[in-house]
């Protein structure tokens, strides 16, 4: 619930509260599995009752000369993603000739860990003691849903970016009496539905994901530059939206994941978690039967981060400051990545490489993937893998006899939070191989060299901007 006095007015209220079936109203309907699960969103106004004498004026000793925003040099935001309570159904978009859609969006309650001040001012508006442009700067929940099946983690379907718009601040070290504003140990939480509203759904590609920053001018709510929202996603815009045929695949582990951009978040790992889902088709709708929430990304579910198969393996990559030594919140990352890798032995003396690459807050979109190929090695299949069934889309694959190369089509890179897929069958062995990550010009480094398995020894550009000659 997001509730706030207003005692100017003498009037309480209780927003975006999130109605949950009772489990009367689940054996009433005779289906069970309603028990507990959101079912709409509430909002009242009740009229407020202050006792004559009460001081309403006063704040805690705490927020004098407050707010103190990242950018004042007195500390470092890191806001944590402490749970995903829910897991939801929201709509099945039914169409003519094409098959179904099913809607999903998942709650997200989320903790200032630092010691100064989050901004959440809502679009289209400003903050009397924040002085920075663009001014309406505020926490950006998107959520991706996956899948590990058949040796390999594919990423299934993303959603758009829901623009929170206010925080309760519960839990708090101390309280100022603002929300627009995350005070330090303060809590908030935006129910599934909430997360599932068609005034604040808005494209992932206005984001600067690797500083939280976003610009309201030009945007999707206000296309000609008005200063106010004129238009919204609708019912089925800006949404998670999957196929439910692909529920139907056994043996498989489903999952849902969420991730809250911050502004100069320092540790986005701590603002992302995920829970394994079982989707089920209950009547007319679905229940999603979230398990147990886990904080981080979710893609170490395949390859663990601390992992000690030398058929796997598991690598952070961190693209650095184009500015490293400025003062935060000037020296931030241009970006993190991971790329996972499983080795698998199909048959005597034939291998499969599976390669996992997600772009978490890279703003720079990738276009192409190498992987070098010893001399005489025979390729007996290749694979690429994005989050469509649009073949037209799909990455140029060719084989060289010195190496393996995928090429992204313009419409088509692979863009922040996202995974794609990239292998290859040989009849090389794995060995331990340095590969090269090539970033592009405009990057702070043109490329980083990352240690991982790979079916030959030599050096080879693994992901390049157009393929330039690496020292060109």
């Amino acid at each position: 619930m997001h509730v706030q006095t207003r005692p100017e007015q003498t009037r309480l209220t209780v927003a975006n509260a999130e109605v949950e079936a009772s489990a009367y109203l689940a054996e009433r309907l005779g289906l069970d599995v309603l028990d507990g699960m959101p079912i709409a969103l509430g909002w009242v106004d009740l009229d407020l009752a202050i006792p004559a004498g009460a001081e309403i004026s006063g704040l805690p000793a705490e927020c004098d000369d407050r707010p103190i925003w990242p950018q004042s040099g007195h500390g470092q935001a890191d806001v944590t993603l402490t749970d995903m309570s829910n897991v939801v159904y929201q709509g099945t978009l039914e169409q003519v000739g094409e098959p179904d859609l099913i809607k999903t969006a998942p709650s997200a309650t989320l903790k200032n860990e630092s010691t100064i001040d989050v901004p959440w001012i809502r679009k289209f508006t400003s903050h009397p003691d924040y002085p920075f442009d663009p001014a309406d700067q505020h926490p950006y929940l998107v959520w991706n849903l996956y899948r590990i099946a058949d040796g390999r983690i594919e990423m299934l379907a993303e959603s758009g970016v829901k623009h929170a718009f206010f925080t309760v601040n519960w839990n708090c070290d101390f309280n100022c009496q603002d929300g627009n504003v995350l005070w330090p140990g303060c809590e908030d939480t935006y129910s599934s539905g909430n997360n599932d509203t068609a005034s604040n759904q808005g494209p992932r590609d206005e984001i600067e994901a690797s500083v939280g920053l976003w610009d309201s001018c030009g945007s999707f709510f206000d296309p000609d530059c008005t200063g106010s929202q004129t238009q919204n996603s609708g019912q089925w815009g800006n949404r998670l939206l999957i196929d439910p045929a692909v529920f139907q695949q056994p043996d498989t582990d489903y999952f849902m994941d969420a991730w809250y951009v911050i502004q100069y978040d320092v540790n986005i790992w701590n603002s992302m978690g995920f829970r394994p889902i079982d989707p089920e088709p209950e009547d007319s709708g679905w229940t999603m039967n979230p398990g147990k929430h886990k904080e981080g990304p979710v893609i170490s579910q395949w390859v663990p981060e601390d992992n000690t198969d030398p058929m796997a393996d598991h690598d952070v990559i961190v693209v650095p400051s184009a500015t490293p030594e400025a003062s935060y919140p000037d020296n931030m990352p241009q970006g993190h990545l991971r790329l996972l890798v499983k080795v698998n032995e199909t048959s005597p003396g034939r291998y499969r490489y599976n390669y996992a690459l997600q772009n978490y807050d890279f703003d720079r979109a990738m276009e192409g993937f190498r992987i070098d190929l010893p001399d005489g090695v025979t390729v007996h299949d290749t694979f690429f893998g994005d989050i469509d069934d649009d073949a037209r889309n799909d990455w140029d694959i060719t084989v060289n006899s010195d190496h393996l190369l995928f090429e992204a089509p313009p419409d088509n890179p692979l863009t922040w939070f996202t995974l794609f897929n990239f292998e290859v069958e040989t009849d090389a062995p794995p060995v331990t191989s340095e590969v090269r990550i090539a970033l592009g010009d405009d990057a702070s480094q043109s490329s980083v060299n990352v240690r991982t398995i790979a079916p030959s020894a030599d050096i080879g550009m693994i992901f390049g901007d157009r393929f330039r000659p690496l020292g060109h």
